[in-house]
């Protein structure tokens, strides 16, 4: 064969090569490294000798996210250069939001609403009163504030009446289809959302605890469902964009990049709030159990944990589900297409406390550290600390 035939031939071997990568099963993967260039150099090497194919770059976490066809993962893995210059390489998994629940509310063990905002549908909520918000709007109003909350779960209904005014569309992003608007497609986000911030005192629909800003943060698809690497990619967004808190209603096992991603967020001084999981026992969830994050579980009723709910104590110095419980059973709040409905979990208690680490923002001049150390002195005992952590949380105390 002459040299061009020869070349040809070269040429030709590796298009097939690459075709027939490109056409083999995948796996995607995260690979966390020390420094950028470890990084490059590791992506480089996944994609050149292994016929990776990129997804995502988050250099201000230093990972890469790639898919590598399965039948080289294993050589991938025990490369040398991997051996040397990976912090860690990580097949990526599924998070998702906590199982829906069903059960009711039962606020008959709770006070009496002491004042309460020209929504319609205030009636219909019971975990105001509960946490104390009413008494705390009888004294000083209803609070406004530009400090921004990170609703980062399956998007927002972005023209609902009762978010629209708080949403900060433009600093929002969707992960899970790469676009600018995160709209939510589950229902799952919109529902947290109202909790949240829905707007108080509009005359429309249900009143949330504070009337704040929200950035929409979708890494959550239509199922409930999505990447740990996209969860990462998300909160690392929310920090970026100005986030001051951040709700995560999600969970799954134990991921280094989300924890990466938590670090660099407790690190910018933002409050991390994450569901405690529906599992009803103290199994670990993360990012709960992550020590970054303040773990909330779910109330049935004011004195009494939903069964539902998960368990195990966990802080800033201990790893575990439950650092505070919340209202979480049988929440009215927004919905898709303008609506509202009631839905039961750990998620909608995720909110309610998230909301009130953003009062804490707006009302006191505390970094995240004391805000998070008061919001567990404050919280108010209500059972064992396996069940309940540190107790209720209690938005009172803030404004007293």
């Amino acid at each position: 064969m002459n040299r061009l035939g020869t070349i040809a031939a070269i040429c030709l071997g590796t298009v097939a090569a690459h075709a027939a990568h490109a056409a083999a099963p995948r796996v995607r993967i995260n690979i966390g490294a020390a420094t950028p260039r470890a990084v490059t150099e590791l992506s480089a090497l996944a994609i050149e000798e292994f016929g990776a194919a990129p997804v995502r770059r988050l250099d201000r976490l230093d990972v890469a996210t790639l898919l590598v066809p399965r039948s080289e993962l294993e050589q991938l893995i025990g490369h040398p250069q991997v051996e040397e210059l990976a912090d860690y390489l990580d097949v990526d998994r599924r998070a998702s939001i906590p199982e829906i629940v069903a059960g009711g509310a039962g606020p008959s063990d709770g006070p009496d609403a002491a004042a309460g905002p020209d929504d319609p549908d205030y009636s219909d909520q019971w975990g105001p009163a509960c946490v104390q918000l009413d008494r705390a709007w009888e004294r000083v109003g209803f609070l406004h504030t530009e400090a921004r909350l990170a609703i980062v779960d399956s998007g927002i209904d972005l023209d609902h009446p009762d978010l629209a005014p708080h949403v900060l569309v433009a600093e929002g992003w969707d992960f899970v289809n790469e676009r600018a608007t995160a709209e939510d497609d589950n229902g799952h986000g919109t529902h947290c959302a109202g909790i949240a911030a829905a707007v108080i005192d509009n005359g429309v629909g249900v009143a949330g605890v504070i009337n704040g800003k929200l950035i929409p943060v979708k890494v959550l698809d239509h199922s409930g469902a999505g990447w740990w690497s996209d969860v990462a990619a998300g909160v690392d967004w929310a920090v970026e964009h100005g986030a001051d808190v951040i709700s995560m209603s999600l969970g799954g096992g134990r991921d280094r990049t989300v924890e990466r991603a938590l670090q660099r967020a407790a690190d910018a001084g933002v409050l991390i709030f994450a569901a405690a999981g529906n599992h009803g026992n103290s199994s670990k969830v993360y990012p709960a159990s992550f020590t970054e994050a303040i773990g909330v579980g779910a109330l049935a009723s004011c004195g009494r944990i939903a069964l539902y709910s998960g368990r195990g104590f966990g802080d800033h110095t201990r790893s575990g589900n439950v650092e505070i419980v919340a209202p979480g059973s049988n929440i009215y709040s927004t919905y898709l297409d303008g609506g509202y409905r009631s839905l039961s979990g750990t998620s909608m208690a995720t909110p309610l406390a998230a909301a009130i680490g953003l009062a804490y923002v707006e009302l006191t001049p505390w970094d995240a550290a004391d805000i998070r150390s008061h919001i567990q002195r404050s919280a108010d005992p209500i059972g064992g600390e396996s069940n309940y952590g540190y107790g209720r949380v209690d938005a009172w105390p803030i404004w007293d």
